[in-house]
């Protein structure tokens, strides 16, 4: 088992920057600690970080807010809020519900009272829930260092994931929160998740769609992310570009099924094989598309 030799609960976010700051590279940030206290106890932390600190207690970190109006506004979700409190927070809802169905279907009930959003995509692994339906509503990463006082700065999810368990973020930066612009909001979203238990497990494939379409059901805008597919979660642009312009008939649905498979670089591992995992991207895919097809409105 590891053990830390310091814990540190500080209440202002440039308190927490402070401790990074002073000592890079040897600090563990920590909200709900789901996944920490499982790699503590199988002692999988990297050595060098003996320093717990724990950010639940900063506002910043636990607001939620959508600000502008729906052409150019956005919706702030801080890093430490719960995938409970995403679940059923109004604000989110009303705006960007395709979160509260994702976080719906996050492990169990008691798990998603204590993890957030931020570690569950700081976490960084290819089969992240939150990190498809961010990816999906082209989501940035606020995050904040010390540089003659607190400087925040976004970037793209899309360009926060590096590899599998690694993102752009350094050792002195703390994730923050997400923005998510309120463009969005008009688009219909679908997600869909594939295992033996899929609300209680990882994913062993997860599919997330959003188009938004005129009057003749053409096809404007279409976006597609997938979970544990690649080394990171992903963004499929090549089922993207063929789905615009189409109407999401039996035929079109179809050959996006076919499209997609070059889209994704499947591994073998304990939760399904590369083979297993092509297939249920078809299937999902198709149940998605099919669910917005037959949408009126908002999310499918």
């Amino acid at each position: 088992m590891s053990v830390f030799e310091a814990y540190e609960a500080p209440k202002s976010l440039e308190e927490a920057l402070e401790l990074l700051a002073a000592q890079a590279g040897r600090v563990r940030p920590v909200a709900g600690g789901t996944d920490v206290l499982v790699r503590l106890k199988r002692g999988t932390l990297p050595e060098n970080q003996s320093i717990l600190l724990n950010v639940k207690n900063i506002p910043e970190l636990k607001a939620i807010e959508a600000t502008g109006s729906s052409e150019s506004g956005s919706l702030r979700v801080g890093a430490a809020v719960t995938m409970r409190t995403l679940e059923f927070d109004e604000t989110v809802r009303e705006v960007m519900p395709i979160l509260s169905e994702v976080a719906n279907k996050i492990a169990s009930a008691q798990i998603r009272a204590m993890a957030t959003i931020g570690g569950n995509v700081v976490n960084a692994s290819p089969a992240a829930d939150m990190a498809v339906a961010l990816l999906l509503v082209e989501a940035e990463v606020e995050t904040a260092r010390l540089d003659g006082g607190v400087q925040t700065a976004r970037v793209p999810l899309e360009s926060f994931f590096t590899g599998p368990g690694e993102t752009a973020l350094d050792d002195a930066s703390l994730v923050t929160g997400f923005h998510v612009p309120l463009s969005g909001a008009g688009m219909q979203f679908a997600f869909e998740k594939g295992g033996v238990r899929p609300a209680m497990e990882c994913a062993v494939v997860s599919v997330g769609c959003g188009v938004r379409r005129d009057s003749d059901g053409v096809v404007g805008e279409a976006r597609v992310a997938m979970g544990a597919v690649a080394p990171t979660p992903i963004r499929a642009r090549e089922i993207e570009a063929f789905l615009t312009g189409e109407k999401l008939t039996d035929e079109t649905i179809a050959h996006t099924a076919e499209v997609g498979d070059d889209a994704i670089q499947p591994i073998s591992d304990v939760r399904g094989s590369a083979a297993y995992r092509r297939e249920l991207v078809r299937a999902l895919l198709k149940t998605a598309l099919y669910r917005l097809s037959e949408a009126k409105g908002g999310s499918a």
